[in-house]
């Protein structure tokens, strides 16, 4: 099978994994090497589910409390992995006149199976639910719109929760995210003036605060308010309800796309 470009191909190959319910990640590919210029155009290209590949059993340094004992410098094995050795690959490669065909594909998926009712809760397609609206979600929210307001008009379009897996939070970190981007442009652009008086020759990169973040506040909070009136009350439980319930099919979805390493050839092991 031939595609004209590179990004068709990308494109069919991650329509059918998001139809069929699996994740997949670009593995490798090799670039056109012309001598006296840096590579710049592919000449083939790997995709692979992304439970392939082996799991990561190496045993790392880890400052947290293990069995009792807490200090730096005890070992821990890292066994919660996504990784379950699913040999699903599409290969394909450059042709003489510059179109992408596939040369080696394997569509049988092992050590694990595919939901396609979880491709909602797979990060990569997350990412592409969040683009179709970031446009849409930077408008509304410059004119004022709160964003549990955004968020339940982008819901009733989709005809409900279950259609669009974008959480408030995600949409809150959209924007977050934008704000601090150009709070640090106006701040470098300033920089001639702030940094003398206040940092004293010294720039102190990286300096935290431990204040919690707002997400990390009571649950209810978002959705019940002292000025909540009684007819309000039920509307916004049921909104509360729905979301927990939508948080709960994500974190069902994770548990099946993850998987703990085994430790012990103990029958009783694959059963916890």
């Amino acid at each position: 099978m031939v595609f004209l470009t590179l990004d068709d191909l990308d494109n069919i190959f991650r329509r059918y994994a998001k139809q069929q319910g699996f994740g997949i990640v670009k593995a490798g590919g090799a670039y056109k090497q012309e001598k006296g210029k840096t590579p710049s155009e592919r000449r083939n290209c790997t995709w692979k589910c992304e439970l392939g590949g082996k799991p990561d059993a190496r045993i790392r340094p880890s400052s947290r409390v293990l069995n009792g004992v807490s200090g730096k410098g005890v070992k821990k094995v890292n066994r919660k992995t996504k990784k379950v050795g699913c040999p699903v690959m599409l290969h394909a490669k450059v042709t003489k006149d510059g179109k992408w065909q596939i040369r080696n594909v394997v569509l049988q998926h092992q050590n694990h199976e595919p939901v396609p009712s979880i491709s909602k809760y797979i990060s990569m397609f997350h990412r592409d639910d969040l683009n179709a609206v970031r446009r849409r979600l930077f408008q509304h929210h410059d004119e004022g719109v709160s964003i549990p307001q955004i968020h339940s008009a982008l819901v009733a379009e989709r005809d409900g929760v279950e259609n669009f897996p974008v959480s408030e939070r995600q949409l809150r970190n959209v924007v977050d995210k934008e704000r601090r981007l150009k709070m640090m442009e106006g701040l470098y652009q300033e920089r001639e003036w702030w940094i003398p008086p206040y940092m004293k020759g010294m720039f102190w990169a990286g300096m935290r605060s431990t204040q919690r973040v707002e997400s990390m506040n009571s649950f209810f909070d978002k959705y019940l308010k002292k000025q909540t009136r009684l007819y309000e009350f039920v509307q916004q439980y049921c909104k509360a309800m729905e979301r927990r319930a939508e948080d709960e099919k994500q974190a069902d979805a994770d548990s099946v796309r993850f998987c703990h390493q085994l430790v012990s050839d103990f029958p009783v092991e694959r059963v916890f």
